[in-house]
């Protein structure tokens, strides 16, 4: 799940090719809404299913930020054309000047996906511990 290229995190938020960044933010609001494990507390297979989901949105997500924080750095125009060959996280393209973005260090690709692991780890255990506490509250 850490290798999610930025056309499948597209895809994951529901998102088409001309989506802005604050379409890319109402998406994920809405997938979280609807898949958000509490809603599912009362069926253990659904709730584990919603907490894998919710761990994919978010890494999408954050993917689908850092596109759009590279192509505004570019000034491209934020409409997505993902290269169809590339298995890269990384490569694609602001669809203005047509050119891809700059490659990027195998470093900063890892500490990027280090970070969104991370982060997505420190929220499963945030519900979790968030779920014990409501469960042995008096």
């Amino acid at each position: 799940m850490s290798h999610i290229t930025i056309r499948r995190s597209f895809k994951i938020l529901e998102l088409d090719h001309g989506a802005t960044e604050d379409d890319a933010k109402q998406a994920y609001k809405d997938i979280i809404n609807v898949w958000h494990p509490d809603r599912f507390t009362s069926n253990p297979r659904l709730k584990q299913k919603a907490e894998q989901k919710l761990k994919e949105v978010n890494v999408a997500y954050e993917n689908v930020k850092v596109f759009f924080k590279q192509c505004e750095q570019s000034k491209g125009d934020l409409r997505v054309k993902a290269d169809k060959t590339s298995h890269q996280t990384n490569q694609n393209y602001c669809a203005k000047d047509e050119q891809p973005t700059q490659p990027r260090a195998r470093a900063e690709i890892a500490a990027e996906v280090g970070t969104t692991l991370v982060l997505g780890f420190c929220s499963y255990i945030s519900t979790r511990l968030h779920h014990f506490l409501q469960k042995n509250s008096p």
